[in-house]
């Protein structure tokens, strides 16, 4: 965005939310500008027309009823004419924004990564992932994508640019997860990118926003993204991943989990089967980027391939995480 656009943007937003972006910190990830106003109790995300109208809607509907129940998730707030979404077309282009209560408490750090932080992370989630249940059982529908077929829609977008051999573990890894049940105990609407960016810590609340990719999907794809996160942040690095992931994480994080959601005997039998599927999903996103892409997407992109270059998902994170994590 050039100094004209961000102008421009500057002065429709201060028309719909009597904010000043340039009083704002300002991010920009693949498809949102998010900007924060320190000292404020709201935040503003102007999504460039990567999403239509229905499914922000769809996302912000699922927001306010969550929040109904759970005060730590994201909130949407109403603009100065009393709208949740404002759409309005800057430099020939359509654009959404929407204002959400700015999450309180600071982002988390490896060594803030306690037992009872993988506890409240669970205990969060699986509070969603309940509600979300009831909603499906309740036959209540948002107008949210499927995951499943966000995933064939990415391989397809970079499958001719594939090593033959990681296409098919690709598609032996996309075979399992989608011969899975999609009754509501196991598939719902789910956040989709619960990883730690996504949360800030305040004592023991976690404050989950970026609900942006919402889809309806296996409750077991949110749970791997959020182990996957952990070791890719560097928690225990250097250690062994079958025990940081089997002993130090998911035990607390099931113990949480489980005070709020019903689980079936069987419910986390493939959670390794999961993490190689967001590692999947990872690394076409960052295939996706092409060559030209900055060296730090090249070192994730080899990371993912090299994860995905073995059966074991835990052995294979341990040794990448030992040729792309640590200093040399």
């Amino acid at each position: 965005m050039n100094e004209q656009q961000k102008e421009q943007l500057r002065q429709i937003l201060l028309d719909l939310y009597g904010l000043d972006i340039n009083e704002a910190n300002s991010r920009f990830s693949t498809q949102n500008y998010a900007f924060i106003f320190p000292g404020q109790p709201h935040m503003i995300r102007v999504n460039m027309a990567q999403r239509s109208s229905e499914q922000i809607l769809g996302e912000l509907m699922w927001l306010e009823d969550l929040n109904a129940e759970y005060a730590t998730v994201c909130e949407p707030s109403p603009s100065l004419h009393g709208n949740l979404l404002e759409e309005f077309v800057l430099d020939g282009k359509i654009c959404r924004a929407s204002m959400f209560r700015t999450a309180r408490g600071t982002p988390i750090t490896v060594p803030r990564m306690s037992r009872m932080f993988f506890v409240c992370a669970g205990n969060l989630l699986g509070k969603i992932h309940k509600t979300s249940e009831k909603q499906v059982k309740a036959g209540k529908k948002y107008r949210r994508p499927q995951q499943p077929e966000n995933f064939t829609n990415l391989k397809k977008a970079v499958w001719n640019n594939l090593d033959p051999a990681l296409q098919a573990r690709i598609e032996e890894i996309e075979a399992k997860v989608f011969s899975h049940d999609r009754d509501p105990e196991y598939f719902g609407l789910c956040h989709c990118d619960f990883h730690l960016n996504n949360f800030f810590v305040e004592n023991n609340n976690i404050w989950l926003y970026d609900f942006d990719g919402c889809s309806y999907g296996y409750y077991l794809y949110d749970i791997a993204i959020f182990v996957m996160a952990c070791i890719s942040n560097g928690y225990r690095l250097g250690e062994n991943c079958v025990e940081t992931v089997r002993q130090y994480i998911l035990p607390y994080f099931m113990m949480g989990y489980e005070l709020e959601k019903e689980c079936g005997p069987h419910f986390w039998d493939d959670v390794e089967l999961f993490m190689t599927y967001r590692a999947c999903f990872s690394f076409m996103m960052l295939a996706r980027m092409g060559e030209n892409a900055p060296p730090v997407v090249a070192k994730w992109r080899n990371f993912y391939s090299h994860v995905l270059q073995q059966d074991d998902i835990l052995e294979a994170l341990s040794e990448a995480s030992r040729l792309y994590l640590q200093e040399k």
